[in-house]
């Protein structure tokens, strides 16, 4: 596997990890919400599938060891931010972001892609209705850098 689809699968992990977390913590009371929640977390699992396929395809240690670091840093926030579900709605809308601007040229992989961002899409809205929430926002575009920082890529 090449360093950008382990990449990928470390992003794919970021999104599945906030999925994780509103399904452990039962964040969401609305069965629309947690709907897609389950669906979103779902959607990654299948996309990653098509991505390594086969375990001996993967970079295993790799993408474990950076998503350890991520996690670890997200964990470790002093003001617990990550019990904000709109930073992580945040977080996850700029992954999909990048998974489109990676793939929106390839039919297949956006057709994993659409239920991803349609689960992302609902749980922001409800998180943030207003799109005004400058606070989770901040504070996702400062997770998100520092996983550039993990990945060594060029923040911008």
């Amino acid at each position: 596997m090449s360093k950008s689809d382990d990449i990928t699968r470390i992003k794919l992990g970021a999104i599945q990890g906030a999925f994780l977390v509103f399904k452990k913590e039962n964040r969401f009371a609305r069965m629309d919400i947690k709907r897609a929640v389950n669906d979103g977390f779902v959607a990654v699992e299948n996309f990653a599938m098509v991505l390594a396929p086969c375990r001996l395809m993967a970079n295993d240690r790799y993408v474990s060891d950076k998503w350890g670091q991520f996690s670890d840093f997200v964990l470790s926030e002093p003001n617990r931010d990550f019990q904000d579900s709109a930073v992580f709605a945040y977080m996850c809308s700029r992954l999909v972001g990048d998974l489109i601007d990676e793939f929106g040229h390839n039919p297949r992989k956006m057709a994993y892609i659409a239920p991803i961002s349609d689960a992302i899409d609902m749980i922001l809205d409800f998180c943030d209705p207003t799109g005004k929430n400058r606070v989770a926002y901040g504070t996702a575009k400062r997770w998100l850098n520092h996983l550039d920082e993990i990945l060594g890529l060029e923040m911008v």
